[in-house]
């Protein structure tokens, strides 16, 4: 008798659970997973110009605006963020594919098919390859191909990364592409001239010196630690003189 009560107690229990937790809403949103869930539309907004980037939306609205296979009559500006990326940027071709939009997320996106990269140049070995959610602002020729918004194939670039404003570049052992290097300032971008020096304790980088600072290899039997120590010390001076930096290359592989 009693087992039987315990058994109807037990059962009665295990319903009223059931039908109290009904109706009642969880505390709390389940977790998504970032970009999979479509984010809201944006504002169509910009105009197109450096000054003032197309947003993704803009973008979108404008390149609809164009007869089916027609391109835009000369460059516009596009920010967004990437979102996916279909082809990654290679030294073989130069150029990269990828999706972006104005949240980061798979709704409302913009092709950037096979675009150069930041100053309208192929993608080199040393650049940085792409990365959903980089913040990019796209410069090129858009089209309406076959109903997709998309940029026409190597008459875009990457205009800015990261909202990168500026860059040193350098060379190993001269100066001689300083002027094209400075040749490419913006508005909004500042090229940083620069060259690497090899001295006898390790690499230095000359950093906004505009001439060539020249490290003095001795010969053999002049080759004591008293002459190299003064030496680099030298070239230092020089550097930080002229208003530059002296920047230790690799130290970690002295």
């Amino acid at each position: 008798m009693k087992k039987t009560i315990y058994s109807l107690l037990t059962m009665a229990l295990a319903v009223f659970a059931l039908t109290s937790c009904e109706d009642v809403p969880a505390p709390f949103d389940f977790p998504s997973k970032g970009g999979d869930v479509p984010g809201a539309t944006a504002e169509p907004a910009g105009s197109g110009t450096v000054a003032d980037p197309y947003n993704v939306a803009a973008a979108i609205e404008y390149t609809q605006s164009l007869e089916p296979g027609a391109e835009s009559p000369s460059n516009i500006y596009i920010k967004g963020i990437v979102s996916s990326i279909r082809e990654e940027y290679t030294t073989q071709y130069g150029n990269g594919t990828f999706y972006i939009s104005d949240d980061g997320s798979a709704k409302n996106q913009f092709l950037v098919y096979r675009a150069l990269y930041l100053n309208n140049k192929k993608f080199g070995s040393g650049d940085t390859q792409i990365q959903v959610g980089d913040e990019v602002i796209i410069c090129g020729i858009v089209t309406n191909y076959n109903g997709t918004f998309e940029t026409q194939q190597n008459k875009a670039y990457i205009y800015s990364l990261n909202g990168a404003g500026y860059g040193a570049l350098s060379d190993h052992h001269n100066i001689l592409g300083h002027k094209a290097w400075q040749a490419l300032k913006r508005e909004d971008f500042l090229p940083v001239i620069s060259k690497e020096i090899s001295t006898s304790n390790g690499h230095v980088m000359a950093m906004g010196v505009d001439t060539d600072v020249i490290y003095n290899i001795p010969e053999q039997k002049d080759r004591t630690d008293e002459y190299l120590r003064s030496e680099f010390v030298r070239i230092t001076n020089i550097i930080k003189d002229k208003g530059g930096l002296a920047q230790i290359n690799h130290p970690r592989d002295l």
